[in-house]
């Protein structure tokens, strides 16, 4: 079994945000029981998934849209959808909201950390130490100039 194409996976990460949202409206009067933290936590987790479903479903629109360079930035769309997510759980419980922020900002150092090893560094990252020096295959300053020699042969 293989990975969804691009426009089948941002409808059903849509899917299972909409679904995410209307399962914690449903049951929010179990989720928001004052006594009970383990499902106010419960219910910031559903909400931290509802903002890793919008994340995945923007970042494969953009892959559609901009299929050279795609890529989600922190501001505006990061930002925004982790309003929209924090929106959704605060309509649960006051408390589901700040365990939203917390799971959610755990979620998106993971999905940073997954972006980065499957399709490699990005702009900020694209200097990295090679065979041939630092950088874009130009020799290191700080080499004698006997290495660099070796190095252009």
């Amino acid at each position: 079994m293989g990975l969804l194409p691009p426009n089948y996976s941002m409808f059903s990460s849509l899917a299972l945000s909409v679904v995410t949202i209307a399962v914690m409206q449903m049951f929010k009067d179990q989720i928001a029981v004052e006594g009970n933290l383990i499902r106010l936590a419960i219910g910031g987790f559903a909400g931290s998934w509802v903002f890793v479903f919008l994340v995945t479903a923007l970042g494969n629109f953009y892959s559609l849209m901009f299929p050279r360079n795609p890529q989600v930035n922190l501001f505006p769309e990061i930002i925004v959808i982790l309003f929209m997510a924090v929106i959704a759980s605060a309509m649960v419980h006051r408390i589901c909201a700040t365990t939203c922020l917390i799971f959610s900002l755990v979620a998106l150092y993971y999905l940073n950390k997954i972006t980065q090893t499957s399709s490699g560094p990005t702009a900020s990252g694209s200097y990295v130490a090679t065979s041939q020096g630092v950088g874009r295959g130009k020799p290191n300053p700080q080499t004698p100039k006997s290495q660099n020699k070796k190095q252009k042969r």
